[in-house]
């Protein structure tokens, strides 16, 4: 049986994966614009783009108009609302969705677990998915970070942190009259993450051109499920916080270290309302546990009676734990996080 924290990790490789077929897509369509600016060299024949600073311009020029911002921007912007229009954007959807639909079958399942009366259990998470429209709402891609941008801001301002990186790998390589095959393998490495055990190569264009888009989109998956864990755990009455959990593959000490050991008992586990912010920093692999409630049976027997009594309370968790409907609130903006 697979675990919820196996399905979050094998979906964050397969993202992975999937970005990186894609920026070997992109590479490619960059490499042919490469070849056919190159112009054979007079001693040897060959090929090489020449050393002007009209052609690297003009390829700069070329790669982000016909390359990089329709891939990552799109023909106007990467979303509408939540509707993802460039395939960058595709892309991060997709990452975020599984995350959050992760986490609700994660806090389905729990409440499967602990209540053990199926009046219960069918009224939470049946299909009926009426509840929670007094809440405030708001798109995922309305997530504001610590410096004020937005998802579409972030994205932004990701794409022209490539076009630079990818603007100073060609004036170097046309600078040193690299053999236009030579730049085309290494713009595919450049563009490409660098595969595991592979060594690191030392350039004055830096290590990877994709890189800020490969940090972006892992950032924005960790928020969701950062995010998925406190909203969906703050309608589920079994859960009473959350626990922070350090990544196996956690390199060196951090606030990560601090945050999974603090709380009141030490142990990582937070009221909802403060825990810290989540996730701590870019790349952070850590993740987020609902803590049941110490008496899910008093629990079970609140919300009967609840239900007995038709009260407004009762109404209020009526599908409220559905993590099909959870999802769709999430992503198309009816239910904030």
């Amino acid at each position: 049986m697979i675990t919820f924290i196996a399905r979050r990790r094998r979906h964050l490789r397969a993202t992975s994966q999937r970005f990186l077929e894609e920026q070997r897509t992109l590479a490619n369509v960059a490499g042919r614009l490469l070849i056919q600016n190159a112009t054979a060299r007079a001693d040897d024949g060959s090929r090489i783009l020449p050393n002007r600073r009209a052609t690297r311009d003009a390829l700069s020029v070329a790669i982000w108009v016909q390359v990089l911002k329709p891939f990552y921007l799109g023909d106007r912007e990467p979303f509408i609302g939540p509707r993802p229009l460039s395939p960058y954007a595709r892309l991060l959807y997709d990452g975020v969705a599984g995350m959050v639909q992760i986490e609700a079958e994660r806090q389905a399942a729990l409440v499967r677990r602990l209540a053990t009366d199926d009046t219960v259990i069918a009224w939470l998470v049946g299909s009926n998915a009426s509840s929670v429209r007094e809440m405030s709402f708001a798109s995922f891609t309305q997530w504001v970070d610590p410096r004020g941008f937005q998802l579409a801001d972030r994205i932004q301002r990701m794409a022209v942190e490539v076009r630079s990186r990818v603007g100073r790998f060609l004036d170097y390589h046309i600078g040193r009259e690299t053999p236009v095959v030579t730049m085309t393998d290494r713009l595919n490495a450049f563009l490409t993450t660098r595969p595991p055990g592979t060594r690191r190569q030392q350039t004055p264009y830096g290590q990877q051109g994709a890189y800020p888009a490969k940090r972006l989109l892992q950032h924005e998956m960790m928020q969701a499920l950062g995010s998925a864990t406190v909203g969906i755990g703050a309608i589920n009455p079994y859960v009473r916080g959350a626990q922070w959990l350090l990544d196996p593959t956690h390199p060196k000490v951090d606030h990560c270290d601090v945050n999974a050991t603090g709380g009141e008992e030490g142990d990582g586990v937070y009221p909802l309302s403060e825990l810290p912010p989540f996730p701590d920093h870019p790349n952070c692999r850590c993740g987020l546990r609902a803590v049941p409630v110490r008496n899910p049976a008093a629990t079970t027997r609140a919300i009967r009676a609840e239900i007995d009594g038709r009260t407004p309370a009762a109404a209020a968790l009526q599908g409220a734990l559905n993590a099909g409907a959870l999802t769709n609130r999430i992503l198309t903006g009816e239910m904030s996080v």
